[in-house]
């Protein structure tokens, strides 16, 4: 936690910075690109990349600092690519997370974590980050989804709070009184999936923090969860989306 009202410091670090502005804000220089964050933003300050103060923060700067390894394959770039490639987060430089009500109890979570000298609670910090990371990979697809027609959105939208049930084509056409035909078609056309593809991503993406932050979770509970008809209907298609089974994830992510 850091609360003063001191510049940010000019360094170069080996590890990932992830910043959550609670109050104020400051400005910070990125190898040339400005970042100016205010309340609710969060800011990615890249490993091995020179960051320097712009200007004094604001009166009453209060922020979480996360630091986190970097790994061989993350790439670094400030253009957004035309292709992401599936199960990488694409994280922005800054995201404005303001009415998210989950991350500041998730940072305050991991700060808390982060002060006790305990080893064992090594698994519990990487899941809390995960979710960190998996709401602001979220909020990224939705202003993704700002391309998109409103009926597609508004699709997205019922998949994301059904994330854990189970819904129709026939469900989505009485919510949004269009044809399934119509409903289909047009989802298809902007996203390059079927309304089916899109749900069943969404509940095995979610499925992975069950898998890291309950070990001792049955597969059979995980699959029950998300609407699947047995754990190998789950294990099946993880597997084809992962190239791994639950319990392979599981066991690479211990």
């Amino acid at each position: 936690m850091f609360n003063n009202t001191i510049a940010h410091p000019d360094r170069t670090l080996p590890f990932h910075d992830l910043v959550y502005v609670v109050s104020g804000g400051f400005n910070v220089i990125v190898e040339n690109e400005l970042i100016e964050s205010r309340e609710g933003d969060i800011m990615f300050l890249p490993a091995y990349k020179h960051h320097y103060p712009h200007s004094n923060n604001l009166n009453n700067t209060s922020c979480y600092y996360i630091h986190f390894s970097s790994h061989i394959k993350d790439d670094v770039i400030f253009n957004k690519p035309d292709k992401i490639i599936d199960d990488f987060y694409c994280i922005p430089s800054k995201l404005n997370l303001k009415d998210n009500p989950k991350l500041p109890y998730y940072f305050q979570e991991l700060s808390s974590l982060c002060n006790i000298s305990n080893t064992d609670n090594t698994k519990l910090k990487s899941s809390i980050l995960s979710r960190i990371l998996a709401e602001i990979d979220l909020e990224v697809n939705k202003i993704d989804t700002l391309q998109y027609n409103q009926l597609t959105k508004d699709i997205i939208s019922i998949l994301e709070e059904n994330i854990q049930n189970k819904i129709s084509i026939d469900d989505l056409s009485r919510l949004l009184n269009f044809s399934s035909r119509t409903i289909q078609k047009h989802f298809k056309n902007n996203t390059g999936k079927s309304i089916h593809e899109y749900h069943l991503e969404l509940k095995l993406n979610n499925s992975k923090y069950f898998l890291i932050s309950y070990p001792d979770m049955k597969l059979k509970e995980i699959a029950d969860m998300f609407g699947f008809y047995d754990e190998f209907h789950y294990s099946k298609a993880f597997k084809k989306l992962f190239n791994t089974s639950p319990n392979g994830f599981r066991d690479k992510s211990n």
